[in-house]
């Protein structure tokens, strides 16, 4: 199967900021109020590009584990 093409910076940004989440140098913030104060870090490759697709998929995620661990404490 074809790898998905990795998405260009205006896409990621947008797609970052549709989801509640601003870039800061090199984490995501949230800033959608679900999990104040938090960031998560970007994904990158051995020769350290960032892999955008991969990052809009990793903070989404993390900051559902946030969630959930919140609403189950």
């Amino acid at each position: 199967m074809k790898r998905p093409a990795e998405l260009s910076r205006a896409a990621f940004k947008a797609a970052l900021q549709r989801n509640g989440f601003r870039i800061v140098l090199l984490w995501c913030e949230d800033i959608s109020g679900a999990t104040p104060g938090h960031s998560y870090g970007m994904v990158m490759n051995t020769k350290g590009k960032i892999l955008r697709r991969a990052t809009l998929a990793h903070v989404i995620r993390e900051r559902d584990k946030v969630i959930a661990g919140k609403v189950a404490a």
